[in-house]
């Protein structure tokens, strides 16, 4: 009775035993093997360093967290802005200078608004009336 052994079917699970001739390697897959070994060596001593200049090279800005102001503003002044910032300006005083102190005394304009609402709504608040709070 003669036996016949067929190839595994492709994805088969099942692995037709080895001959030993088959289990000793060719000097191609030796060199591969030994490429490979050197590949993961190389890469196991050059991994850490690379991450290690990445971090020292990363840059990082830092974010405001409570407000999102932008780097500039864009401003394109009007035939009229223009004449307004001229007249204005300090000598050597730049364009930027003169909107920033025209920001501020806008700012200051707006606290003395809200701070003389304060003082028409308590205007008939006694405190003198009030207990002593200590």
């Amino acid at each position: 009775m003669e036996t016949k052994t067929t190839a595994p079917k492709r994805g088969s699970r099942s692995k037709a035993k080895p001959s030993p001739t088959d289990t000793l390697p060719d000097s191609e897959s030796l060199v591969r093997a030994a490429a490979n070994a050197q590949r993961k060596k190389a890469a196991s001593v050059i991994a850490p360093k690379a991450a290690a200049v990445r971090a020292a090279t990363t840059v990082t800005r830092p974010r405001s967290t409570t407000t999102k102001e932008p780097a500039t503003i864009g401003f394109r002044p009007t035939a009229e802005d223009t004449r307004i910032l001229s007249a204005v300006a300090a000598e050597g005083e730049s364009n930027s200078d003169v909107i920033r102190r025209a920001l501020r005394a806008l700012d200051e304009k707006q606290w003395r608004s809200a701070a003389f609402a304060d003082m028409q709504r308590l205007a008939d608040e006694d405190l003198s009336d009030e207990p002593d709070a200590w």
